[in-house]
């Protein structure tokens, strides 16, 4: 089969998706039967370091086949057309060209967007956040969901969800047959950081002691509930900083910046913005802790990274993290300060604690090593070309 990976413009300031992204296409690295395009415009280092002289992957980047405002104009007058004269017309799109041309069978788009396509295509849908946080959203960003999410659902041939809750939300929410949605988690191989482990990491003394997060400024990554609980630690004597790694946005200068100030950490919490891999791996090692105080987390790669690399962690008890730690010792109710409070001070000095939490780890990394991702997705992959 020839399968397109339709990922056009993606960049690490789209979070978990982009890391989503690629683990999709390490994981089909390993299928030598199928031919495998990805659709990609910006070039992105990492996508072509991946898939550079593979037989049977290609990266498809001619800007020409981008599907403008005007074509998608096009598209909405033929359907127009199409269902209120009863006029049976072919409608085509840019990416319809492309499919001919490369003999596409499966469109696969691993983010939340349905292309335009008569290809059977297959939609990865993350998350369904507005629903519970609206206010998290602006008005534009909840109606460009209300809109684009609803028609990835409703028309997607099939949908990816990597966890079960997101299933039952798509059902709930969406009436979507349970049958069209498939529980797929990728195998947690072949990670960006693997390249350094076996490297020489000298301890990251820039900081002295620190828990890190790395996460965008979000609001729904609550930032402002870990920086409050941090304050209260440091109240109790205890030495610790936080430092936070991730594309800082608006909210970011808006009430994080301000709070730092107010609670008067400028020398306690560091907000780095995006680094370097190396360097993202070094403070890994070289923290105390990670804690993750995430609202609603679809998966959270921070998390399965700490677990991997046998890092101190903590998090919230939202959504899939308790699935993903499996033991709730180590989380905490994101909304309760004191809670987390204790449970920093926990990871961070109670050496027993520590040890069992990576105990723990030790045996999730095994369980999350190994989801026979590839066997799930080229089965799929086949029934959707057979049906």
């Amino acid at each position: 089969m020839n399968i397109l990976i339709y990922i056009p413009y993606i960049s690490k300031s789209i979070g978990g998706v982009y890391n989503y992204s690629l683990n999709l296409i390490k994981t089909l690295l390993s299928d030598k039967e199928n031919n495998y395009y990805i659709y990609n415009f910006n070039e992105d280092k990492n996508i072509k370091s991946l898939v550079n002289n593979l037989e049977n992957f290609f990266i498809i980047n001619q800007k020409k086949y981008s599907e403008s405002r005007f074509d998608n104009k096009i598209l909405r007058l033929k359907e127009i057309i199409k269902n209120n004269l009863n006029l049976d017309i072919k409608i085509k799109s840019k990416l319809d060209f492309v499919c001919k041309k490369y003999k596409i069978d499966i469109v696969h788009c691993p983010y939340q967007y349905l292309p335009n396509t008569s290809k059977k295509r297959i939609v990865t849908m993350h998350d369904v956040q507005e629903l519970y946080f609206p206010e998290f959203f602006t008005s534009e960003q909840r109606a460009y969901r209300a809109v684009n999410y609803k028609k990835a659902i409703d028309n997607a041939n099939k949908i990816i969800v990597s966890y079960e809750h997101v299933k039952k939300d798509l059902v709930k929410f969406f009436d979507k047959n349970p049958d069209d949605i498939e529980v797929i988690l990728m195998d947690m191989k072949n990670l960006w950081f693997e390249k350094f482990i076996n490297k020489k990491v000298e301890k990251l003394d820039k900081y002295k002691d620190y828990i890190l997060y790395p996460a965008i400024t979000w609001k729904h990554k609550n930032h402002k509930n870990l920086i409050i609980a941090l304050s209260n630690v440091l109240k109790k004597n205890i030495d610790i900083n936080l430092v936070c790694t991730g594309y800082k946005n608006e909210y970011y200068y808006n009430e994080l910046e301000p709070l730092i100030k107010n609670l008067g950490l400028e020398k306690n919490v560091y907000f780095e913005g995006q680094v370097e891999e190396e360097y993202l791996y070094k403070l890994y090692k070289s923290a105390k802790a990670v804690v993750i105080p995430t609202l609603y987390e679809a998966g959270s790669f921070p998390l399965v990274e700490s677990i991997l690399l046998n890092v101190p962690v903590i998090c919230s008890n939202v959504t899939s993290l308790p699935e993903t730690i499996q033991n709730n010792e180590f989380v905490f109710n994101p909304y309760d300060i004191e809670d987390m409070t204790d449970k920093i001070i926990n990871i961070i000095s109670n050496n027993e604690y520590i040890r069992r939490n990576l105990d723990n780890s030790k045996r999730v990394s095994k369980m999350l090593s190994n989801n026979n991702a590839l066997k799930k997705l080229k089965e799929l992959y086949s029934n959707m070309s057979n049906s």
